[in-house]
């Protein structure tokens, strides 16, 4: 089973996506077979596959059972991690409650365990580019800051000065249209 999930890992960084995909499901499978609790790990790379694929609707309930599961025995550093990988699929769905829900518990989990990583710096940027894609900027801006922190957290100045370039950009957007809606309100 590690064997598997180290191979699903290779093939994901090579972007070989079904076969990254295949040898995590057979992973997890060997794992719920065994007794392991390994499984929810290969749950969250799993998830990430799936976003790649654009596959947003299987990926949040793979993410659902992970966290779940991460949440019930403790593991709060996977758990904060797999909160932020779940935020794509939020942003599809357009569903803000549960975005603040994931948003909040990640953060918490994140800073206290001061995790930083390629994968939730980057599917924290996906989660930004589709809500900024989307005019759902508060939260395009929220997805951004996280990503901008993870990749600090790695020392990464290219995509700090991108993401750097995009917040400036949205918030830009943002104050025009609140000086667009102050200047449409009556004046009393």
């Amino acid at each position: 089973a590690d064997i598997l999930s180290t191979k699903g890992d290779i093939y994901r960084m090579e972007g070989n996506l079904d076969l990254a995909e295949d040898s995590y499901r057979e992973s997890m499978q060997l794992y719920h077979t065994i007794g392991i609790e390994k499984a929810a790990h290969c749950q969250v790379n799993l998830s990430l596959v799936l976003l790649q694929k654009e596959h947003y609707s299987e990926a949040r309930q793979v993410l659902t059972l992970a966290i779940q599961f991460l949440a019930n025995k403790g593991q709060k550093m996977i758990e904060g991690a797999a909160h932020f990988c779940i935020l794509p699929t939020l942003v599809v769905e357009q569903d803000w409650d549960a975005w603040q829900h994931h948003i909040s518990l990640g953060s918490q989990q994140m800073a206290l365990s001061g995790l930083c990583d390629i994968d939730t710096a980057e599917v924290t940027y996906l989660a930004g580019k589709l809500a900024q894609e989307r005019g759902a900027h508060k939260q395009a801006v929220e997805a951004y800051q996280l990503s901008l922190q993870q990749w600090e957290g790695l020392g990464h100045t290219n995509k700090i000065t991108t993401l750097q370039h995009a917040l400036y950009q949205i918030k830009m957007i943002i104050e025009r249209q609140e000086s667009n809606h102050e200047s449409n309100l009556p004046n009393h």
